[in-house]
């Protein structure tokens, strides 16, 4: 599955711990594991701490597991999986397939995603 460059659209190719374009667009991989693409890098994007940790209390208590256990039931290990609006990972994380990346525009979020599955981009 390919990443593609919000500034070129050319293909994002992980260079170590920066994905890279061939027009030379770079953009690093935080120590946390995220990869910020948003180029309208604006503090107040996406939910903040307490929002996240809201629905992050909330999604663990498993109210929607019956939802996340349909869709994975639907996936194929060779499939490959882009969860928009990804916040934590609730979802994400548990998903069997081959290919998986996790978006959002929540900067706390993805911290507590990249920190809780390393197999999702």
């Amino acid at each position: 599955m390919n990443i593609l460059c919000p500034n070129c659209k050319n293909i994002l190719s992980r260079y170590d711990n920066t994905y890279r374009c061939e027009k030379g667009h770079s953009f690093d991989i935080a120590k946390q594991g995220y990869v910020n693409l948003n180029l309208h890098n604006s503090q107040n994007t996406g939910d903040n701490s307490d929002m996240i940790n809201a629905r992050k209390d909330f999604l663990e208590k498993d109210y929607y597991a019956l939802m996340k256990d349909k869709v994975n039931e639907l996936l194929n290990e060779d499939d490959s999986l882009v969860d928009l609006a990804c916040g934590e990972g609730y979802y994400t994380k548990d998903f069997k397939c081959k290919d998986k990346i996790g978006i959002d525009l929540s900067k706390q979020g993805l911290k507590i995603a990249s920190r809780n599955d390393k197999d999702t981009t």
